[in-house]
């Protein structure tokens, strides 16, 4: 079992995938609207690509594969309706249709916030210093920890 200010922290840290502040994010086309956390994935050589995500409501993952052994037939230098991917990555397929299954089971139900509580650190944190993910691009104010998009002070 995960404690929940654990679990409340991953999707903080998740919920920056979809809807962070990095104009590079791998998630960043599969923002729904509402309140989602997800993460993409790929396998060495694309030999299988996923993007998982939830909302506070309802949780999904779309795979993509190929099911004779994703290993000899990689997800690269594909050609799915008429498009060709080199390589397919899980923001490429897996996401879109991660989106448009969320969006079409979600259509009447209302959006709802997460209700977190994350922990940041087990020491003594001052009041003045971010806590970041990585890379300086989600930071959590230890104080309430929200993200925000500042540069970090340590």
């Amino acid at each position: 079992m995960i404690a929940r200010g654990v679990a409340d922290g991953v999707t903080v840290m998740l919920r920056g995938v979809i809807d962070g502040p990095d104009p590079h994010r791998t998630g960043g086309t599969m923002s729904l609207g509402r309140p989602a956390a997800g993460k993409t994935g790929t396998t060495n050589d694309s030999a299988a690509v996923w993007f998982c995500g939830y909302t506070p409501n309802l949780s999904g993952c779309a795979w993509v594969g190929d099911p004779r052994g994703g290993f000899k037939y990689k997800m690269s230098n594909i050609v799915i309706n008429g498009k060709r991917y080199t390589p397919v990555y899980g923001s490429s397929i897996p996401g879109p249709i991660w989106k448009a299954t969320m969006q079409g089971a979600l259509k009447y139900t209302a959006a709802k916030a997460f209700d977190l509580k994350p922990v940041i650190s087990t020491k003594p944190t001052p009041i003045a210093s971010i806590v970041c993910s990585d890379s300086s691009t989600i930071c959590l104010t230890p104080e309430t920890g929200t993200a925000s998009p500042e540069t970090p002070t340590r």
